[in-house]
């Protein structure tokens, strides 16, 4: 994870110096996604409902959009020690949010600078991410801040009608709040890195883009020598790294 940081930053900084991005215009947006089907439903209805609101006529030279909100679908990747309670997801991407509560989700601000005459473009984030599970009825939700960074390469004549990209970064989620069975504490939850990509094509013309994005947690959610009393493991055992497939609509009105 460490390399792709890396990676990352000598990439930004070789491409500044030779004169390559021209950090003309920027956008910060709302942007918002969950492992629900129903509250995608509602996510996609507030931003397509504000298409009518947004105007071109920023003198700062600001890119407004939308907001965006992402079609999320969880994969999730599970261990259980021999004979303990199996760990399941808090609720099933189809199941009713009034009844069984919302799956992951998160939601926050992000930032894009680009040039539709270079190639290259850097997204930051600034997200809640709120993720959990449930082991023998008993719900562990984490709270989490989760700040991130991505290199957007667009390929092809930047006067084409459609232009693919690709976006590769990552972050680190900060456990910051716990929420479920009193018995444990936040101290029982880990913080870590995850790496996330993207493929899709930019409609310049229509100043619109669609991206699948791939996103991995490279941790184990619980630790599993946490401890309450000295001795009982109660998450000995128990590993837990989610994926996650996003699919992102968005709009800009740019300005040039």
């Amino acid at each position: 994870m460490k390399k792709i940081a890396l990676s990352i930053a000598l990439c930004l900084v070789c491409c500044a110096m030779q004169g390559q991005i021209r950090w003309t215009e920027h956008s910060l947006r709302i942007h918002a996604g969950s492992s629900n089907f129903y509250v995608g439903l509602l996510g996609t209805l507030i931003m397509v409902s504000t298409i009518p609101y947004v105007k071109d006529d920023d003198e700062y030279g600001w890119v407004k959009g939308m907001p965006i909100y992402d079609w999320m679908v969880g994969i999730p990747s599970v261990s259980n020690p021999i004979g303990a309670p199996e760990m399941k997801p808090r609720a099933g991407y189809f199941d009713a949010p009034w009844e069984h509560g919302l799956g992951d989700g998160y939601a926050g601000l992000e930032y894009t600078v680009t040039n539709v005459k270079s190639p290259l473009g850097l997204v930051v984030d600034m997200d809640y991410r709120n993720k959990g599970c449930k082991i023998d009825e008993d719900s562990y939700a984490a709270h989490i801040a989760a700040p991130s960074a991505s290199i957007m390469i667009k390929f092809g004549d930047f006067k084409a009608f459609v232009r693919p990209i690709l976006q590769i970064g990552g972050g680190y989620d900060f456990v910051f709040g716990y929420s479920g069975n009193k018995a444990y504490d936040k101290k029982a939850l880990n913080s870590g890195f995850f790496a996330k990509a993207s493929i899709g094509v930019s409609i310049p013309s229509a100043h619109s883009m669609i991206t699948l994005q791939y996103q991995r947690d490279f941790y184990d959610s619980f630790d599993q020598n946490y401890t309450v009393d000295g001795i009982t493991k109660p998450f000995d055992g128990y590993k837990r790294n989610n994926s996650y497939i996003m699919l992102k609509l968005s709009h800009f009105w740019n300005r040039r």
